[in-house]
């Protein structure tokens, strides 16, 4: 399953009159036969309607292709171990990229997780098997949720008053390494995040941004 690589990296091979949906640069950039037509029938089968599809700036087609790798990647991962002992593995397509493209890595480019390295991480622990998701996201019944966030030296504290699934953080102009990211918050559970090689230590709360699939489908 396709994703498009993180929005920082698209940023850096386009001008903002290029950042629309399939411009002649975004089109340039994606190299697989039919790409974005089988990345928006999997959006449309699995996420959002075709309506609100079409309507989506480039930044939340992103993540939201991102989010459609993650649940596909996790989900598939799921079933092929639910199968031992007759099957014991799974190869994965694919871990970076030689070009900043829409494409099947986890990486992009920049070398930056994409939503489905978290995915991927997690699905293939030792300690726990992955559970399937049993709803389509797009069945999902979301509230818009509020979030608490505290900061204590290299790490936050978030919390969610709802819940809120595919939650992101992310800066406009800098891509740390987040501990988690892409991740669910139920209501009342704080989660614990650590980040590195961020030059907005101090700034951190200031400068931090929060997105979650209620965005998306909801706003």
């Amino acid at each position: 399953m396709q994703a498009m690589p993180n929005w920082n990296t698209i940023k850096g091979f386009t001008d903002s009159s290029d950042r629309y949906l399939y411009s002649p640069v975004i089109r340039a950039h994606q190299k697989a036969s039919d790409g974005f037509k089988k990345l928006d029938h999997y959006l449309t089968r699995y996420f959002i309607d075709s309506a609100k599809l079409s309507k989506l700036s480039l930044e939340d087609y992103t993540y939201l292709s991102q989010c459609m790798q993650y649940y596909i990647l996790k989900n598939s991962i799921a079933v092929h171990r639910s199968k031992s002992p007759r099957n014991m593995g799974t190869l994965l397509w694919q871990l970076n990229d030689c070009w900043p493209v829409a494409s099947w890595s986890i990486t992009d480019y920049s070398r930056y997780p994409k939503a489905a390295w978290y995915a991927v991480r997690d699905a293939y622990r030792d300690d726990v098997l992955p559970v399937k998701d049993t709803l389509y996201p797009m069945d999902l019944k979301l509230e818009k949720p509020g979030f608490t966030i505290i900061q204590e030296g290299n790490s936050i504290m978030i919390r969610a008053n709802t819940f809120a699934k595919y939650v992101q953080l992310y800066f406009d102009e800098e891509d740390p390494l987040f501990s988690d990211n892409y991740f669910d918050l139920y209501p009342g559970i704080t989660k614990k995040i650590t980040f590195q090689n961020s030059t907005k230590k101090q700034q951190l709360l200031s400068k931090l941004k929060v997105r979650s699939l209620y965005d998306l489908l909801f706003k």
